[in-house]
């Protein structure tokens, strides 16, 4: 088994063994890892790279914003979905106007929400009566699909 083929194998078991709070960390991490991909690639001039981090920064975001629960009626869940677009826009405008700071704007909006996620995620040694308890979805269900459909994982892979 190669080195790539067992940090796959590894990033794949930890994805499936995740929590759905854990899902969303990961996601978030995902995405803030590829944006500072992306800003390498563009001080070093490889578009090819930057382009595909970018898009895989794009696709954890919109992973994202697929997720959101909207039957929760909770007012915040269209704010965030309207949140995940802007960072979309700065995505975009970081890839087409080779901005940094339009990067590191959608890195830091994603690094404000990913640290309130962090702190939802209980530790081990929490009392589990202050643990937050969230029903995972079934697998692929989000934003505009049918829970019941059957569904098939991205590759998040490199």
């Amino acid at each position: 088994m190669t080195s790539t083929h067992a940090s796959q194998e590894y990033l794949r078991t930890k994805v499936l063994a995740a929590s759905p709070i854990e899902a969303v960390v990961l996601m978030y991490e995902l995405a803030i890892e590829s944006l500072n991909l992306a800003i390498a690639h563009l001080h070093s001039g490889d578009a090819m790279a930057r382009s595909k981090a970018v898009t895989k920064a794009q696709e954890a975001v919109n992973e994202l914003a697929l997720a959101v629960d909207h039957s929760t009626g909770a007012a915040f869940t269209s704010k965030l979905v309207e949140l995940y677009a802007y960072v979309g826009v700065e995505i975009v405008k970081g890839h087409t106007e080779q901005s940094e700071t339009a990067f590191l704007n959608a890195i830091a909006i994603l690094k404000t929400l990913l640290e309130g996620w962090s702190q939802i995620q209980s530790p081990a040694s929490a009392d589990e009566s202050n643990a937050v308890s969230i029903a995972p979805k079934p697998a692929g269900f989000g934003y505009g699909q049918d829970p019941s459909a059957g569904f098939e994982s991205r590759d998040w892979t490199c």
